[in-house]
């Protein structure tokens, strides 16, 4: 019997981080909500009716990808069909954030019979933040952008990958957000943050059949088909505390350079394989 299950290999990781910044400005760790963008300080009296518009906000699009082989234009990769919707509910300190996405892929029926991902609908983000005016608090389920400067992402140390769409065309899309709890100090030129994550998550691996499938797996799974090996299911990491991980980051900008030193302490989220003899003498 062949089963998969996810490394629980730990890793200490120090990394000291040096982006060089063009413009020199301060950005705090996470200040307000992507659909923010703009805060006008005019006196109460005359922003009250757009201060409650603010409190309440939806948007999203849609999107049409088509990804075709050039050797094989008719039976295409992709043919994904996307609806992304946000949401944003916020009142005082206490802000609210949603998103999700609904997509619809008819290409998923050409290369797979597993069509799980021909209807798919996800709950991408979901989190609460309390905002304070030295003190941010952000609980659920979110994406950790650490070591990001300029756009550029070197060092994503906590969001699993998702290797079901590898050539995807933002770099958000290759991430899959987790749940934790994330406080943050705001010390004037210094940042202090915490993150605790409760369970472990892992990475998601590519459909049967999937142009993307990695050979070995395609391999097994073959094999499974036929009947020679017997794929047992995934194992998981679950809630227990043995499992949780955790992590730590000092960040500060000084003279047009973005500097940070992040700890992390938590598992690998590459599945692992492992084997055993069925009676009949088959894994």
């Amino acid at each position: 019997m062949v089963s998969s299950r996810f490394s629980h290999k730990k890793s200490i990781f120090f990394s000291l981080l040096l982006f060089f910044i063009c413009i020199p400005s301060m950005l705090p760790a996470l200040e307000g909500h992507p659909l923010e963008d703009i805060e006008i300080d005019l006196p109460r009296e005359e922003t009250s009716e757009k201060d409650t518009a603010k409190n309440f906000l939806i948007g999203g699009y849609i999107q049409s990808r088509n990804q075709f082989r050039v050797n094989d234009i008719s039976h295409p990769i992709s043919i994904r069909q996307r609806l992304w919707l946000d949401c944003y509910i916020g009142k005082g300190n206490i802000r609210g954030f949603i998103n999700g996405y609904f997509d619809f892929d008819p290409a998923v029926r050409d290369w797979t019979k597993d069509t799980s991902e021909l209807l798919f609908v996800e709950l991408n983000e979901a989190y609460v933040t309390v905002d304070t005016e030295r003190m941010d608090l952000i609980l659920g389920k979110k994406m950790m952008r650490w070591g990001t400067g300029d756009g550029v992402n070197p060092m994503d140390l906590i969001n699993p990958w998702d290797y079901r769409d590898p050539i995807a065309t933002a770099r958000a899309d290759m991430r899959l957000p987790i749940y934790l709890g994330d406080i943050i100090f705001l010390l004037g030129p210094v940042t202090l943050e915490g993150v605790l994550i409760p369970k472990p998550e892992v990475n998601k691996l590519s459909l049967p059949g999937s142009p993307w499938e990695p050979k070995g797996l395609r391999e097994l799974r073959k094999a499974a088909t036929l009947g020679e090996i017997v794929l047992a299911g995934e194992k998981k990491p679950s809630f227990k505390l043995k499992n949780m991980e955790f992590a730590f980051r000092f960040s500060t900008f000084l003279k047009g350079f973005d500097l940070a030193f992040i700890y992390y302490n938590g598992y690998m989220d590459n599945p692992v394989f492992y084997r055993d003899y069925l009676e009949d003498g088959r894994m």
